[in-house]
């Protein structure tokens, strides 16, 4: 919690830094998001959250798009019940304090600001709170992203492009969208953000999971081969195009797949065990089991992983036996 030695004052100059920042759409970008796809969008976010009550991801990112359109009482009553949905996010308690704050209702928002765990949300990493620095900094907002892209080679006319639409928000929305289930625009945002990054491989491979997501299987498909023929090293991409062969029924395919896979990371036990569903849906028992038993000899703990797909729990048993000859 908030000790009680940092001042009003102090917490107050925070808040007002992050409503600048939500002024200035750093935090959510989604002007762009008017009249029929805003209605689109509204709708499927209440939808999915109807379906899955306990996700507070999609409750509190549609509260962020009612703050951003100053929808205040409805963001509020959003950021109260992702809170109690999940008490422990330490981030969802700061957006709370912020609705408040950006609502006008300071002695609430410094009262809800109190009860967040600082050394928490700094863990989660989406804001880092300094108190030594709040005097003298000018951006306590740190938004983490996994990727990070510098080039030198945008031309004059891109720049106002990038700065409208960056990389950070484009990015962040693209996986917000993803998890809320509106995934056409996701699909949008990872489009746009390919053209900035000059189609890199690792955002292929997020929009893949995108189109897997929506059951555009063929599309995804499509996205994982450009990924891997733009970086050949990279890991998930493999597993990602092996499995919607294998929820296409194409197995041979999604063999082929894993096998190259597997000689490339040869001590990686996930592979086996996705190479051992593509056999099961080849019908060819014993070569299940082979990769079970390897996989179960190269670590043990991947017991547990095999036990969680209900079809390969029939081979355990002689899986085990091998492993253990």
């Amino acid at each position: 919690m908030v000790s009680n030695t940092i001042s009003n004052e102090i917490i107050i100059k925070y808040m007002q830094r992050i409503q600048k920042k939500a002024k200035e759409g750093s935090l959510i970008r989604d002007e762009y998001l008017t009249g029929e796809k805003w209605n689109i969008l509204e709708q499927k976010a209440l939808q999915r959250i109807q379906e899955c009550p306990e996700d507070a991801f999609p409750i509190d990112a549609l509260a962020h798009h009612y703050l951003n359109r100053k929808q205040f009482q409805k963001a509020i009553e959003l950021y109260k019940i992702a809170v109690k949905v999940a008490p422990e996010s330490a981030s969802i308690q700061h957006h709370l304090a912020i609705g408040y704050y950006c609502h006008g209702d300071t002695a609430q928002a410094l009262k809800e600001f109190r009860k967040i765990n600082v050394n928490q949300l700094n863990k989660e990493g989406m804001y880092t709170i300094n108190w030594q620095t709040i005097e003298n900094t000018e951006d306590d907002y740190n938004f983490n992203t996994e990727e990070h892209w510098e080039d030198d080679s945008f031309e004059e006319e891109d720049f106002e492009e990038i700065f409208q639409y960056t990389i950070r928000t484009l990015h962040h929305n693209a996986n917000m969208y993803t998890q809320m289930g509106v995934y056409e625009f996701a699909i949008e945002c990872f489009q746009q953000l390919l053209k900035l990054t000059f189609r890199a491989p690792c955002i292929l491979n997020q929009l893949g999971v995108t189109y897997a997501f929506a059951r555009e299987y063929k599309q995804a498909k499509k996205i994982f081969n450009e990924a891997l023929q733009g970086n050949p090293g990279l890991e998930n991409a493999y597993s990602n195009l092996a499995n919607v062969h294998i929820l296409l029924e194409e197995f041979e395919l999604a063999v082929g797949v894993l096998k190259k896979a597997s000689s490339k990371y040869p001590t990686e036990t996930g592979f086996l065990i996705e190479l051992a569903l593509a056999y099961e849906g080849l019908d060819y028992p014993n070569k299940v089991i082979n990769c079970l038993a390897k996989s179960l000899k190269m670590d043990p703990n991947s017991f547990t992983e095999i036990n969680s797909v209900t079809s390969l729990r029939p081979f355990i048993g002689p899986a085990l036996e091998l492993a253990q000859t």
